[in-house]
């Protein structure tokens, strides 16, 4: 809830309304292609850019990492079961390091416009996965 908030809003988008939008009532529907179904000619609506959203991204990695940081340093210098309840609690806050960390290697390994980069995708998060997996057997 609280990402939703601070969450920089993206520009809605606009949908252009012609004579022959499909949803239109006085339109035919279009036939399908030989060549597979049909491709729309309409731009991919608007989003965050990337740099923007990048930003964001990497704020709430270090804002997790620091819930995180202070939580165990609170758990480990104060003894009782009150402090371990409250500090569990805030220490559920942190839960967002490990999303926005993917997100950006995510957007670090995927250059705009590039068609090759579904490969690189699976090959990053299969290398995130084993070094989670490794940190959790440590643990």
């Amino acid at each position: 809830m609280i990402i939703k908030v601070l969450k920089p809003k993206a520009q809605p988008i606009s949908l252009p309304i012609e004579p022959s939008e499909p949803l239109h009532s006085d339109a035919p529907l279009p036939s399908p292609s030989a060549n597979g179904p049909a491709i729309s000619s309409y731009p991919a609506p608007p989003g965050l850019p990337p740099h923007v959203a990048a930003q964001f991204d990497l704020q709430v990695a270090r804002v997790s990492l620091f819930i995180e940081l202070a939580v165990y340093l609170a758990i480990s210098c104060f003894v009782g079961p009150e402090v371990f309840v409250v500090s569990t609690v805030m220490g559920s806050f942190a839960g967002g390091f490990s999303p926005s960390v993917q997100s950006l290697a995510l957007m670090m390994t995927a250059p705009q416009g590039s068609a090759t980069h579904h490969n690189e995708n699976g090959k990053v998060f299969g290398a995130m996965g084993v070094v989670q997996a490794l940190g959790y057997v440590v643990a």
